[in-house]
């Protein structure tokens, strides 16, 4: 679907889910130049958002959700910083992160193998006979993981699994357009079944 399309079907009351803010931006910019062509002074931001940020408004839906009458939401989203002081603390406090200089560059590397890891499905099992550094990341994972369940912590890396698990109680627009995938990672593909 080419960019003019998507921008009419976002006029037309689609909401649009883009691979990346540019997309988002672009598509913006497109629908605001319509309505300028048309002479309005005004209009509502039309629903067209990055991945991750439909999935946090989904969250936000089910967590408010409990105003209405659906089930209380019992987890709490971290948000990116939070979940990066959580991967340090782990890490710092770890027999193996003692040893290292940067335990805040060691967090960001160890959420984005987290992330990579949740995506794409890959066990930890798998990256456990890696060597020292893959048997080190194993173990903050499996503690990170651990924390999370205990606290009722969820990251931005699990999300797309609890949201799939919360289906039942959000309401989803009528017609949803994903925009500018190449590919799905498999925990994508889960979800959108």
């Amino acid at each position: 679907m080419s960019l003019k399309h998507l921008a009419e079907a976002l006029t037309e009351g689609a909401t649009v889910v883009t691979v990346n803010d540019r997309l988002a931006r672009r598509l913006r910019e497109l629908v605001a130049e319509k309505h300028r062509g048309a002479g309005d002074t005004a209009w509502e931001t039309p629903p067209v958002l990055p991945f991750g940020a439909w999935l946090n408004r989904l969250y936000a839906a089910r967590r408010d959700a409990f105003f209405t009458g659906a089930p209380t939401c019992k987890v709490q989203l971290l948000t990116p910083a939070q979940s990066e002081a959580v991967w340090a603390r782990l890490i710092r406090d770890s027999a193996a992160g003692g040893d290292l200089l940067q335990p805040w560059a060691a967090a960001e590397t160890a959420a984005e193998a987290w992330r990579l890891c949740q995506a794409w499905r890959v066990p930890l099992a798998r990256l456990g006979s890696g060597g020292d550094d893959s048997a080190a990341f194993v173990a903050w994972a499996r503690a990170f993981d651990a924390r999370c369940a205990r606290e009722g912590w969820l990251d931005a890396a699990r999300l797309p699994d609890w949201l799939r698990d919360e289906l039942a109680h959000l309401e989803l627009p009528q017609r949803l357009i994903f925009a500018g995938f190449d590919e799905w990672t498999p925990q994508q593909a889960v979800l959108l079944n």
